[in-house]
């Protein structure tokens, strides 16, 4: 059964799950209690997504609050780029994402070199005394960010992840210090 709060951001979720399938991106909220998740993730798939076409998932979701008086609502959007890294390119893809994060605006690429994952993730904390519809248009505003943060710079990285790439030509991206 789910308390006031998890309604409202169940509901957040299902509609940005109705964004994304208007847009012909394929979205499903996966519901927490059926599937034993920490929280309500809604997940997506973007084809076509960067310079090279690649395929990607994204995950958004509200992080669990500490309490049910929570002032803060934490909402995530998390692009998982590749989950298919070999090992011997973790070094510098890892060195790469470290330079990038520097220079980002917001949000970060982050690794898992265990998992061979790298993935780019935004979090935004949201006030609680926000309507739904404010919190829904902060959430609307992270996704596009984080969408928009993780496809500049997507095809650059996945060539590195797949060794077609190299660290002397994504550095040429970065800015002149």
């Amino acid at each position: 059964m789910m308390n006031e709060l998890q309604s409202m951001q169940y509901y957040i979720l299902e509609q940005l799950k109705a964004d994304f399938e208007e847009n012909h991106v394929p979205a499903v909220v996966r519901n927490a209690a059926e599937e034993n998740l920490p929280m309500d993730i809604l997940t997506t798939l973007h084809r076509r997504f960067g310079l090279n076409m690649d395929e990607v998932m994204g995950e958004f979701y509200f992080f669990p609050a500490m309490s049910a008086t929570a002032s803060v609502h934490y909402f995530t959007s998390m692009i998982t780029l590749t989950e298919e890294m070999a090992a011997e390119y973790v070094p510098m893809v890892t060195e790469a994402v470290n330079v990038l994060n520097f220079y980002l605006e917001c949000g970060a690429f982050v690794m898992n070199p265990q998992k061979n994952l790298l993935a780019f993730k935004f979090v935004t904390p949201i006030p609680a005394e926000l309507s739904a519809e404010q919190i829904l248009q902060m959430a609307n505003l992270n996704v596009g960010h984080a969408l928009q943060l993780s496809e500049r710079y997507a095809a650059s990285l996945l060539q590195l992840s797949d060794g077609s790439g190299s660290l002397e030509s994504f550095m040429e991206l970065m800015p002149k210090s």
